[in-house]
């Protein structure tokens, strides 16, 4: 299957050469470019590459029985018989965009029979198979062919530097998992019809295979085109990232992801790693644009209360954790509808195989980022911390991946699951998961786990209240007494915290709630306690910390929302707590309408 799109990138690459060019902007512009129109001789190319230039020289490819000359010796070694044939000329600068880093460059003739690259009728959709023609510097061939994929498109805010200055801020961009340099910048991205879908001009160096650039829009605004309406194609990558998840999305040390594995038993399968030590969290599903596409801008998912009003934020509690082999099972609360879930592939894949993932790498303004790959390997691998003697058995990936973006999917060609990426640190273009068969045997044993833990909990749970029940008939207030049963019984040192509240001992509020949070850091009731008890003490920062572990999970509590407006009025941040207000009011406009 993989041979058809390789074999359509040579048939259309080699189809594409005479439109593409060499740019030379002295002192150090050097670039690609191709041609956008032919009858009006005109060539596009990344405004960095022009630089303050009003001219350049332009070379077309030149070809002997056939073959393409590629080496650079055959065209900066010749400028005089270039320039003779047509193959070098001088061009002019039309205009220049910062905003879009794009320029347009009118030359004064084209070699016979040179055509303009056309636009392709179809948006891109993740994992779809693209190219790219360009000349990077580090090498000494001319029109080298860069095979890759989409991994995400939307709009890049934070742009890029160039000589100090910011281009492309806001930019309408294309992200393609293609391994390209200086000197690649201003040549196409085609499909595999031979389509324009973007223009290569920067890459994000701390994501690996992260070329950015202009995509067909934003080259059609600058060339003020009108955009034609055109039907969406989604491929598999787009329909595994319908059922994958961001855990955690407002937390800022690890993006982890994860993916709905049962839909009946709302569950999704990530790592334990990336869970960490809680026993809830909140995730979000992705958000479709106005065109059915999956939106990837990271900002889109770290407003917790509008995720939660458009039913895409869903909490879910954390039944089955395995650090060993870097698994975690999480039960959601509840699901968004359409979402079909992931199936297991029946065996793990055999080396070489093609392997398609989706993540959230830091780095990168976006999320839910599609890349795609093949298995390296398999063996004995640690995948956590070195007090687990025994090795689980793990795949072994050729992914552009990193252990900070851990519990994405992986999934075989037909969209089926072969693992979850592990948390742990690899070499350059590798990933690491726990096998298929690690997985089934982590699922298999799951129920056990599950009841064991919940028996436990009841018992330590009915065990309290009993011990709770005879203080209050036998005391009435001996906290003490109840405690010195169980010492550290939540329900207990809970009521306890309420009495002192009451009587406005903040010091002793916060001493209870501490030694509850101790044992279970989600501890709704407390942590709102705790947040109170601070306020009340002049400490808003800590009380805002309380607040934020549980809005991460549940965005939508407005009385903790409230407590949180508080907070910034004490805290001074007068814009912040009207913020606060307009979202509360908002929650409860939701929810008087639902009643």
């Amino acid at each position: 299957m993989f041979l058809v799109p390789i074999l359509a990138s040579l048939i259309v690459s080699h189809s594409a050469f005479p439109s593409v060019v060499y740019l030379r902007a002295d002192p150090d512009g050097v670039g690609t470019g191709w041609v956008v129109d032919a009858e009006k001789r005109l060539i596009l190319t990344c405004r960095h590459i022009v630089g303050e230039q009003a001219k350049l020289e332009v070379f077309f490819p030149t070809f002997r029985d056939g073959r393409l000359l590629a080496d650079s010796s055959d065209y900066l070694g010749r400028r005089a018989k270039l320039r003779a044939s047509g193959h070098l000329v001088t061009g002019n600068v039309l205009r220049t965009s910062d905003a879009l880093d794009l320029a347009l460059i009118e030359v004064p003739s084209l070699p016979a029979g040179t055509r303009a690259l056309s636009f392709a009728d179809r948006p891109v959709s993740l994992g779809q198979s693209v190219r790219s023609i360009g000349h990077r510097g580090d090498v000494d061939t001319l029109w080298n062919t860069t095979i890759g994929t989409v991994r995400q498109h939307g709009r890049l805010a934070e742009g890029y530097f160039w000589r100090a200055e910011k281009l492309a801020v806001d930019l309408p961009s294309l992200i393609v998992q293609l391994p390209i340099e200086e000197g690649d910048s201003g040549g196409p991205v085609l499909d595999d019809r031979g389509g324009v879908v973007g223009i290569i001009s920067a890459l994000r160096r701390r994501v690996p295979l992260a070329a950015v650039g202009p995509d067909a829009s934003a080259i059609r605004r600058f060339l003020k085109r009108v955009e034609p309406p055109r039907n969406r194609e989604s491929g598999i990558a787009e329909e595994i990232a319908r059922s994958t998840v961001w855990i955690r999305p407002t937390a800022t040390d690890v993006r982890c992801a994860g993916v709905v594995i049962d839909r009946e038993r709302r569950w999704v399968l990530t790592s334990a790693a990336g869970v960490g030590p809680f026993d809830r969290v909140g995730v979000a599903f992705p958000v479709s644009g106005k065109d059915g596409e999956i939106v990837g801008e990271v900002a889109t998912y770290k407003d917790g209360v509008e995720l939660h009003l458009a039913r895409r934020w869903h909490s879910g509690t954390v039944l089955h954790c395995d650090f060993r082999r870097d698994l975690a099972l999480v039960q959601l609360d509840s699901l968004p509808d359409g979402v079909k879930g992931v199936s297991l592939a029946p065996r793990d894949p055999a080396v070489a195989d093609r392997a398609v993932a989706l993540s959230h790498p830091a780095g990168l303004e976006f999320a839910f980022v599609a890349s795609s790959g093949s298995l390296r390997q398999r063996g004995s691998v640690a995948l956590a911390r070195a007090e687990f003697s025994a090795k689980p058995q793990a795949n072994l990936f050729q992914l552009p991946a990193t252990g900070t973006a851990p519990g994405g999917p992986i999934c075989n060609e037909r969209g089926e699951l072969l693992g979850v990426q592990a948390a742990k640190d690899a070499p350059l273009h590798q990933a690491y998961a726990a096998s298929l068969a690690e997985v089934r045997s982590f699922l298999a044993e799951a129920p056990g786990a599950i009841l064991l833990r919940t028996a436990t909990e009841f018992w330590h749970e009915v065990n309290s209240f009993q011990k709770i029940a005879g203080w209050h008939a036998a005391a009435g207030s001996d906290f003490d007494a109840a405690l010195r049963l169980l010492p550290d019984c939540p329900p207990a040192l809970l009521a306890r915290a309420q009495l002192r509240a009451a009587r406005s001992d903040w010091p002793a509020t916060v001493v209870d709630c501490d030694a509850i949070l101790s044992k279970r850091p989600q501890h709704r009731a407390a942590l709102l306690l705790r947040a109170n008890a601070r306020l009340e003490l002049k400490k808003p920062k800590p009380a805002l910390g309380d607040l934020q572990r549980w809005l991460d999970i549940v965005p939508g509590d407005i009385a903790f929302r409230e407590t949180l407006a508080r907070c910034f009025d004490a805290a001074d941040e007068p814009a912040k707590a009207t913020d606060e207000r307009k979202r509360i009011a908002r929650l409860n406009a939701v929810l008087k309408s639902t009643r």
